[in-house]
């Protein structure tokens, strides 16, 4: 399912076209265009899934020019309420939650690990880093 929002350079529609499964997705797109910071310039958006007993070792992406939004959707618990979803930035762990946003530059070396069976999903928004838009004029959406 796709999020469709209206955003400068990318086709969406306004909230009544999300489907109920991505309302948060919306709701987070919507809310960062009203701020009306332009310095922020979304590269692109998409869902991520790291399934149970999985984990992606220490990686890093391959420019500095990035900054990621991880927006909890689907977050595994144990049986006495403790997150089992984390990731690593650095020298920092944080578990995800449901309906907040774990906000990192993308190329600090950083891993993900779900010790639950079921699967962790987040929404994820890739921004250009401001600094380097004001210094190119122009937001910087290369790499992955």
């Amino acid at each position: 399912q796709q999020c469709r929002v209206k955003w400068p350079g990318v086709q969406r529609g306004d909230a009544q076209d999300c489907s109920d499964g991505t309302r948060a997705a919306c709701a987070l797109w919507r809310e960062i265009d009203s701020l009306g910071v332009r310095s922020l310039q979304v590269c692109r958006g998409g869902y991520s899934g790291v399934g149970g007993k999985a984990n992606l070792g220490p990686h890093f992406g391959i420019t500095n020019r990035q900054l990621k939004f991880h927006l909890g959707l689907v977050v595994p618990r144990t049986a006495d309420g403790t997150p089992c979803a984390s990731m690593r930035v650095g020298n920092e762990t944080r578990a995800w939650t449901e309906g907040d946003v774990l906000f990192f530059d993308d190329s600090w070396l950083h891993s993900v690990r779900n010790t639950c069976d079921a699967e962790r999903v987040v929404f994820q928004l890739v921004f250009s880093h401001p600094d380097d838009s004001a210094a190119l004029g122009r937001p910087s959406c290369s790499g992955h």
